[in-house]
């Protein structure tokens, strides 16, 4: 079966729809040329949890074809008394495909998830002898230039599921946006859902023999024994350019379905800011918690107003192990350990001097006991049970959580919960009251994501679905329209940049780009889709130390400060013992920190510009396609498995502000002079740690 759109015509198999080939105009081939993977999987289960994996390549297709639309029938897959029905548009229109789905389920299995169109491209990426690479919306975004690099980065590919992991390809969480794109020079691939009501998804690509896969899982939400309709299409399609072109797809179509809220971001995270965050007990997130150096919290402040002045900058100070239950121990974090009146006093002076104060803490977890301090949890809420509130296996069963285990043994809260919300409210309202002016409350629920829950008694769905995102959406939205109303200029933030259906709850958050670096090359992806609605910092770098081999790359942090920048995001500074900046969090005390003057040399360099009459793109405008810029020198990131990433030696973005006017800036974060050539021929040179720009006005 052949259709043809625009220019790229996709062959479909005439016995079970596999697709056989797509390709675009320059007959650039899309499908691996030995797959034999389906059209469609579906994952069903029983009341029991077990799965059944259920195949389009388990009975004969029918086929249907119309103007413009082909419906592709298959009946009693895997022989069980379940039918599904595909509808595939397509016109001369444009290059793209658009998916939908039903089935008619006559079983008592309910479906968990589909996977359509199941598409396979070739493993000529870089890392494996070609040109090609994978855009992976995890974190960031990642180039994946070797679908083989998290292997050996002791990240394997693991389907998403229940218990979660925290770093894994759940959406939203994790990962930012539901859409993956293959590009090479010939040409690239794109495939996303397009779904209005942001539900949950699983993003995930994995090595299938000599080709890539790019899976993506839509949960259905459904109950034992019905039906469904997938509510929204899947768009499959060729596309000219490279990962930014892919992103332009995307966000095209999300500019047609997100409305404008106001902007309730207060005034101070449009100044030249700066965050500094540390522990006030420990050294490190396992250490033996005794309080150190900057306890009492009043002994931070001499070290504070030092940076302030080094650095130029405004300073939002972030504490680590300042909560009174235990470190990383959700749910519960106030009141502050140790001396109240001198928490206080600490904020109090800090305000003083036009500084800022905010808090970690560890989402929506439930710790029954720490592992680092001597900690168990309160009693539950009178009357209410365990397995009311905590997320559940498939089984029924009700596993230990596997985020930050090495931390505390726990849970994971649902959040459809009534009592969930009231934890998360009591604790914020709290924090909120005492004058803190930010928490970091859903930590380690990356992107603001909750894990997934199958529980059969909680009152939602036994399947994962659109419920799940809605929930914690709902939640947070209640706590922000509190807090508007009882006019506490709290703001709340996740690790991770919040996935989209959560950013107008949460405004600033821990972006941590380099996690994306077990498995590729992080690019400004996330920036691009959703900077000019909230604002987003360097983040404390955790596992940096793990990933970066900082001995050979003795720059590494002045280019992730440098990178943060391009992307719009805001340093930040992690601190040890004496108050000196430390290569991330989680890098223990004794290992020698990296070269002081440097970093501050780049803060007041980025702090300066941000003063200055061009640091309005920043705050205020979006990314766009920027001028290509060839440099004589690249700059190399050793990672701890040996791999090297690769990044040109300046770094650039480029913004554009309503009125049209446009800005590209240029940065160079190493200790030598650079030299590069854009895209008009003219040459530039870039002094060492400064930061250059050239401005236009697009017509």
């Amino acid at each position: 079966m052949l259709l043809k759109n625009k220019n790229c015509p996709l062959l479909l198999d005439d016995d079970y729809g596999r697709i056989l080939s797509l390709k675009n105009e320059s007959s650039k081939e899309f499908i691996a040329a030995d797959s034999r993977r389906p059209l469609m999987e579906l994952n069903l289960r029983d009341r029991e949890g077990n799965p059944v994996l259920v195949s389009s390549n388990s009975a004969k297709a029918e086929f249907e074809q119309k103007e413009g639309l082909l419906i592709i029938r298959y009946k009693k897959l895997n022989g069980l008394n379940f039918d599904v029905e595909l509808h595939v548009k397509y016109s001369n229109e444009d290059s793209f495909f658009r998916w939908t789905f039903a089935c008619t389920n006559r079983t008592d299995y309910a479906v968990e998830w589909i996977s359509l169109p199941v598409c396979t491209v070739p493993n000529d990426l870089l890392g494996n002898g070609g040109k090609a690479c994978i855009l992976y919306p995890f974190s960031e975004g990642i180039l994946v230039e070797d679908a083989s690099l998290r292997d050996r980065m002791g990240y394997k590919y693991h389907p998403v599921e229940y218990p979660s992991r925290g770093l894994e390809g759940l959406y939203p969480g994790s990962v930012c946006s539901p859409f993956m794109a293959y590009c090479a020079p010939e040409g690239g691939l794109y495939i996303g859902a397009h779904d209005p009501e942001f539900g949950s998804k699983t993003l995930e690509y994995r090595i299938d023999g000599s080709s890539v896969e790019l899976e993506i899982r839509l949960f259905c939400g459904c109950g034992f024994g019905e039906d469904f309709k997938l509510p929204y299409e899947v768009k499959l399609g060729s596309f000219e350019g490279d990962w930014m072109n892919a992103a332009e797809i995307y966000r095209s179509w999300l500019d047609t379905v997100v409305k404008k809220e106001e902007d309730s971001r207060p005034a101070w995270l449009f100044e030249p800011l700066l965050v500094v965050t540390y522990p006030v007990r420990g050294t490190h997130d396992m250490d033996i918690m005794e309080p150190n150096e900057f306890y009492p919290y009043t002994n931070g402040l001499k070290y504070i107003k030092e940076i302030a002045e080094k650095s130029k900058s405004r300073i939002l100070v972030l504490l680590m192990h300042w909560e009174g239950s235990a470190p990383w121990a959700p749910p519960y974090v106030w009141p502050p350990y140790g001396d109240q009146e001198d928490f206080k006093k600490f904020i109090d002076e800090l305000h003083k001097l036009g500084h800022l104060i905010g808090v970690y803490a560890s989402g929506i977890g439930w710790s029954l006991r720490s592992k680092v301090v001597d900690y168990k949890g309160p009693e539950l809420p009178r009357g209410v049970k365990f397995g009311d509130l905590m997320c559940k296996a498939p089984d029924g069963s009700m596993p230990f959580s596997k985020i930050c285990c090495g931390h505390r043994d726990g849970y994971d809260l649902c959040p459809t919960t009534e009592t969930c919300y009231e934890i998360v409210r009591g604790e914020i309202m709290q924090i909120a009251e005492a004058g803190i002016d930010y928490v970091q409350y859903f930590d380690q629920n990356m992107g603001g994501g909750p894990c997934l829950c199958y529980a059969q008694d909680h009152g939602h769905p036994p399947m994962p679905g659109k419920w799940l995102s809605s929930a914690m959406s709902t939640l947070m939205r209640r706590i922000t329209a509190e807090l508007k109303e009882r006019n506490l200029p709290l703001v709340v933030g996740c690790e991770g940049g919040a996935a989209e259906t959560f950013i107008d709850s949460m405004r600033f958050n821990d972006l941590r780009f380099n996690v994306g670096m077990f498995a590729g090359k992080p690019v400004p992806l996330y920036a691009y889709l959703y900077h000019e609605r909230l604002f987003n910092f360097m983040g404390n770098q955790v596992c940096s130390g793990s990933l970066i081999n900082n001995t050979e790359t003795p720059e590494s942090l002045l280019f992730r400060i440098a990178y943060s920048f391009a992307a719009g995001d805001i340093p930040t500074l992690v601190l040890k013992d004496k108050a000196e900046v430390h290569w991330a969090w989680g890098t223990k005390w004794e290992i020698p920190a990296p070269e002081q003057e440097s970093v501050y040399e780049l803060l007041r360099a980025i702090s300066e510009f941000k003063k200055s009459e061009n640091g309005i793109f920043l705050t205020r405008g979006r990314m766009i396609r920027e001028v290509s810029v060839k440099c004589e020198n690249e700059f190399s990131v050793k990672l701890q498995s040996g791999d090297i990433l690769k990044y040109p030696s300046v770094l650039s973005s480029r913004w554009q502000l309503p009125d049209g006017s446009e800005m590209q800036l240029f940065i160079n974060c190493t200790w030598n002079t650079q030299n590069f050539e854009i895209q008009d021929g003219a040459k530039m040179a870039l002094a060492p740690l400064s930061i250059d720009i050239i401005k236009s006005r697009r017509i």
